[in-house]
């Protein structure tokens, strides 16, 4: 994953980086870095990304169908999150 598309997908979103960094249980300042390319994004970050956004384009499409308010739809994805995130 390029920081572009990292960035680019995350605007499809319609998330901050801040939003994205609390979906994600990120810190602002590493989504920032990724997105610049200051940081580079590793094979493992990369894969891991990817699947955290598609798992939410996913779920934003759900939350429309499902008529779920954001807050409750955030909170369902930090929880996934959770449990999916890799060590720093």
């Amino acid at each position: 994953m390029t920081p572009s598309e990292l960035k680019t997908r995350r605007e499809a979103l319609n998330l901050s980086q801040e939003e994205l960094a609390a979906l994600l249980l990120a810190r602002q300042p590493h989504l920032s870095r990724w997105e610049s390319g200051r940081v580079p994004i590793t094979r493992q970050r990369a894969a891991w990304l990817d699947a955290e956004l598609t798992r939410l384009e996913a779920e934003q499409a759900a939350w429309l169908d499902a008529d779920l308010t954001r807050p409750e739809a955030e909170q369902a994805a930090r929880e996934r999150a959770a449990l999916s995130r890799p060590a720093d």
